[in-house]
């Protein structure tokens, strides 16, 4: 999304782009679900501008009939883990992707170092190493 491709540190502000980015997403999948971050306590802010782009989204697409049966479904990150009664759903997976999403979470640069200073992947997948 354009408001990332920054090269640094500092993002953009949310802009129409970026918006229009996660509509014509959502416009040509039609998914009965979406899975967003959110964790708001996230350090480097984008989790919230991510979820501004899909509520945004979500808005102006709210009128169409796919969208009667769209659940948006939030998730924390290691920043701020969910406590076990707050949960509502859980995603089993096995050993294998378990290790898949932990390999996607080290290359994606911001969480980096957050995850190499855990023992553990916490909500990222429990898997203890």
């Amino acid at each position: 999304m354009p408001f990332y491709e920054t090269g640094t540190v500092k993002k953009n502000i949310l802009s129409t782009k970026d918006v229009e980015i996660v509509n014509n997403l959502i416009s040509e999948i039609q998914p009965h679900q979406i899975f967003a971050a959110g964790d708001l306590a996230d350090p480097h802010g984008t989790h919230k501008v991510c979820l501004d782009a899909i509520f945004a989204a979500i808005e102006k697409l709210k009128s169409e009939p796919f969208m009667n049966d769209c659940w948006v479904w939030l998730y924390r990150g290691a920043w701020h883990e969910w406590e076990p009664q707050e949960i509502e759903m859980a995603v089993p997976m096995s050993e294998d992707q378990v290790l898949k999403k932990r390999k996607a979470i080290f290359y994606h640069q911001s969480q980096k170092d957050h995850f190499q200073k855990r023992y553990y992947l916490g909500s990222f997948g429990a898997l203890q190493y």
